[in-house]
């Protein structure tokens, strides 16, 4: 990963074409996010631009293709990537993630409506196709204890995917921030992530939209944008307190077990640590009781 970080930043010419070959593969379009990331971080956006421009022709591509998720995660990437380098502040940039994820969506919705409809009839053939299997594997006592399922609407399934999108940005963002930091400021990403908390006002600001937007019954999953940042800084806290307590990386690895297996529950204590933290800084409370 070291090596391909400092071919992509040997000049704009080999961080276009660093940006835009994982973004062709479509699975590895938050690599390619990540790249432009980088050069956004390090040189602003004016020397950025052809960067940006490498990984933009192959992800419109894709959305021409029927997927426009690689454009989302390279636009977003760059909107986080100035915020984060003009404010030099994690949680600015948390606070900012779901308002930039969301208004790109937002803006999705209402200049792509064709696209809307498209990925809600992709969505409901999935949905078929899975009920379809639910019915030729259970028997019929079975299926009536199942809760019935019924296809959302284009912009609930937008919605659904910006949470996604969100979360892949962020993961870009992160990435570019440590190849940063392993280019020119060795270890040093380990102590900013160590260090990354959410501001009191800025966890206030995240609730507040997740409670006004998941009050919404029509469209609560566009609710789950703000929970995003709250989750990268309560993981944040985790790793933190690990190193304090002198925890190996086995008790970091069996959180990540758990996150998989226990989602819910998991997700809800991270956010709720996260917004605890931001008014208690459990860190500092740690260190004096050492």
């Amino acid at each position: 990963m070291k090596a391909y970080a400092e071919f992509a930043m040997r000049g704009p010419l080999q961080g276009a074409v660093a940006a835009a070959l994982p973004t062709a593969s479509l699975f590895l379009s938050w690599l390619g996010a990540a790249v432009v990331a980088l050069f956004v971080l390090r040189h602003g956006l004016g020397r950025a631009t052809p960067v940006i421009a490498g990984a933009l022709l192959p992800a419109a591509f894709w959305m021409q293709a029927g997927d426009i998720g690689p454009l989302t995660t390279a636009v977003c990437a760059v909107g986080l990537a100035l915020v984060l380098r003009h404010s030099r502040s994690w949680s600015v940039a948390l606070l900012m993630l779901p308002v930039v994820v969301g208004a790109w969506c937002v803006a999705i919705v209402f200049a792509l409506p064709e696209y809307v409809e498209f990925v809600r009839v992709v969505f409901e053939e999935l949905l078929l196709r899975f009920q379809e299997q639910m019915q030729r594997s259970l028997s019929a006592a079975e299926l009536e204890k199942l809760p019935q399922f019924t296809a959302p609407d284009g912009v609930q399934v937008i919605g659904m995917i910006a949470v996604m999108q969100s979360i892949t940005v962020a993961f870009s963002l992160l990435v570019a921030r440590w190849w940063q930091a392993m280019l020119y400021n060795p270890g040093g990403f380990r102590d900013e992530f160590h260090a990354l908390r959410l501001q009191r006002f800025h966890a206030l600001a995240l609730v507040a939209g997740f409670v006004a937007i998941a009050a919404q019954t029509a469209y609560p999953a566009w609710g789950w944008l703000f929970i995003v940042p709250m989750l990268i800084a309560g993981t944040a806290l985790v790793h933190a307190v690990a190193r304090q307590l002198g925890l190996g990386g086995g008790w970091l690895l069996m959180f990540y077990l758990m996150v998989f297996v226990l989602v819910r529950p998991l997700m809800a204590l991270l956010a709720a640590i996260a917004v605890a933290d931001s008014a208690l800084d459990f860190r500092a409370r740690l260190a004096r009781n050492r």
